[in-house]
């Protein structure tokens, strides 16, 4: 979910938050057992917060930097081209696919929640969310695509061989033009990256829904899509909260059919 300071114009957070909780409430009654349905939170600006629980991690880090465990604030950068875009376990043999620790550019960027079934827990999450900073759609996605996958860093996503019927599933939103990275302002160059994280997330078989909020590259992010039926184009906060339900609705299908 796009945490960005555009998010704060136009009724925009307001309307996600009560759409984000409503899917939340919906996804809650449709689960038919305990843990049947878990939903993840990856708020993002440039940058993505996991928190500082994580700072001995050895997947993590703080070469190049000033920043020690003890003073990081529990952000993430982009990882090393091209890890940047792709599930890749983060090994010490291979730098380039650890994540960068990195201070919070943007100190009320709100941290991630893993997959989980604390329906309160999650919505308490949404509420949280704050509005700020530049935007780097690539890194939202990919720590979406690494809660639904079992490499480092998250590692309690369900996989296909132990579970043939299971269905991963992003809801991807935005409101603006990629803007910034951890290399470059350059929007072409940043959309590039965005592309090939969309390339990845779908060819790991994760559902792929994207929402552009008023504003944004409608074309990466209908391509971004698994399909065109999957993309929404969200002309007014208005609209946000039954472009949710309709999404939800089309889960909660999916689930009954299996």
């Amino acid at each position: 979910l796009d945490n960005t300071g555009s998010m704060s114009s136009s009724g925009k957070m307001t309307a996600l938050r009560t759409a984000a909780k409503n899917l939340i409430d919906t996804m809650a009654l449709v689960a038919n057992k305990p843990d049947a349905i878990r939903i993840g939170i990856v708020p993002f600006d440039v940058q993505v917060r996991i928190g500082t629980t994580y700072k001995n991690e050895d997947w993590l880090t703080y070469a190049g930097t000033s920043i020690t465990s003890s003073s990081w604030t529990g952000c993430v950068a982009d990882r090393d081209q091209s890890y940047d875009v792709d599930d890749t376990t983060p090994t010490i043999a291979i730098p380039g696919t650890l994540f960068p620790a990195r201070n919070c550019t943007n100190s009320n960027l709100t941290s991630i929640m893993p997959l989980s079934t604390d329906w309160t827990a999650l919505k308490a999450k949404v509420d949280a969310m704050s509005p700020a900073g530049n935007t780097n759609v690539t890194i939202g996605l990919v720590w979406g695509m690494h809660m639904l996958t079992q490499n480092a860093p998250l590692t309690t996503a369900r996989t296909l061989a132990t579970e043939p019927d299971l269905e991963r599933i992003i809801i991807l939103l935005t409101d603006g033009d990629n803007t910034q990275n951890r290399w470059t302002t350059n929007g072409t160059s940043i959309d590039a990256r965005t592309d090939l994280a969309c390339t990845n997330t779908k060819a790991n078989g994760i559902r792929l829904y994207t929402i552009r909020v008023i504003n944004g590259d409608a074309s990466l992010l209908r391509r971004c899509a698994t399909a065109t039926s999957m993309y929404y184009d969200v002309r007014s906060a208005s609209e946000l909260v039954p472009v949710f339900q309709r999404i939800a609705a089309e889960i909660g299908q999916l689930r009954l059919t299996q």
